[in-house]
């Protein structure tokens, strides 16, 4: 675990979207239990114990490891998927506190910021759109339904290179990334990215057990590293 990290030198963020700038967490759970529950017979506490402790990985990795439990195997989550993000339509969240206050500070300071997402790029558009982040964030990407690979991590990591105009290299030196799951961690230790856990649901030893770098309680706090 880094303890002293320099924050002056980044210049890019890639932030995880749901439990890190926006609250649908609840929702999602919900729907995931109903999903796994209803087509699979998964137990209902163990569903939602499987969607928390696999925050940040794909939707259909989630999947099929809930079916496993009850010794199925799943080879085409797509139609699961369908029905997860069926479960979802309407669904409003909000912005986590003190969210939009700290992109804010990152854009006056110059910084160009990502969004990737475990959530569908459709259905991530939308909802930046709602929740109005769309004048903070330069650049979203979300999973591919169906695909393992589609995710946050290196293939992400690339398109966000790409769009940026920058080397992988220098990307990898100015980049920060943050979130509050494992799957976020994980993602950001792929890429060799510096990697800040925001521990809001899960502990902040699990978070360094994943790869954090540092972890801090909330957005607040991480935004005063910046000042």
């Amino acid at each position: 675990m880094v303890n002293n990290i320099n924050f002056s030198k980044f210049s890019y963020l890639i932030s995880d979207w749901d439990g890190t700038l926006a609250d649908f967490f609840k929702l999602h759970t919900e729907s995931f239990v109903k999903t796994v529950h209803g087509s699979f017979g998964v137990d209902k506490e163990k569903a939602k114990e499987i969607y928390i402790n696999t925050d940040g990985t794909a939707l259909t990795l989630q999947i099929k490891k809930a079916a496993k439990t009850v010794g199925l195997n799943v080879p085409d989550t797509l139609p699961y998927e369908a029905k997860f993000w069926e479960n979802l339509k309407g669904a409003r969240g909000e912005a986590i506190p003190n969210a939009k206050e700290f992109l804010t500070l990152l854009k006056n300071k110059g910084f160009k910021i990502a969004v990737w997402s475990g959530t569908k790029t459709d259905v991530l558009h939308e909802r930046i759109k709602l929740l109005s982040f769309s004048s903070l964030v330069d650049f979203y990407i979300g999973n591919e339904p169906g695909s393992s690979k589609q995710v946050k991590g290196p293939f992400f990591f690339t398109k966000i290179a790409e769009r940026f105009g920058v080397p992988e290299e220098k990307l990898r030196e100015k980049a920060l990334v943050i979130g509050d799951g494992t799957g976020d961690m994980e993602a950001g230790k792929a890429v060799g990215a510096t990697t800040v856990g925001i521990a809001r649901k899960q502990p902040k030893e699990q978070l360094i057990k994943a790869g954090a770098d540092m972890v801090v309680i909330d957005i607040e706090e991480l935004g005063r590293l910046f000042k």
